[in-house]
């Protein structure tokens, strides 16, 4: 399939295992340039390396930020000004507290949808 995504930048948030890396291997494999987001040096490493070994000719590059804070979501736009493609797969752990959780997550979509910068 030809999603003609060639020369198209990708950022995939939450990237470096399970859903956000699968979908970071697909875009890959269509021709993105594909820039993988985590929190350590090691894991986005660890990811890129398994983009290219399925797509040998993959062009991926990594950002390290902790997006869970502002210095992370800051740190990510300055070294990403600009993409054609935004995944969002982050999805923020607050702990057991669910009904805490339930409200900081309303907060934090309402920043997110709402508050833009």
């Amino acid at each position: 399939m030809d999603l003609k995504l060639h020369g198209k930048s990708a950022l995939v948030s939450g990237s470096t295992a399970g859903i956000g890396l699968v979908i970071a291997v697909g875009l890959a494999q269509e021709g993105a340039l594909v820039i993988l987001n985590g929190r350590s040096e090691e894991r986005v490493n660890q990811a890129i390396a398994k983009i290219k070994h399925f797509t040998p000719d993959a062009k991926v590059s990594g950002v390290i930020a902790d997006t869970g804070t502002a210095l992370g979501v800051e740190k990510l736009f300055q070294e990403v000004p600009h993409v054609d493609i935004l995944i969002n797969n982050l999805f923020p752990s607050w702990g057991r507290n669910v009904a805490l959780a339930q409200r900081k997550l309303r907060l934090s979509f309402f920043r997110m949808c709402v508050q833009v910068p």
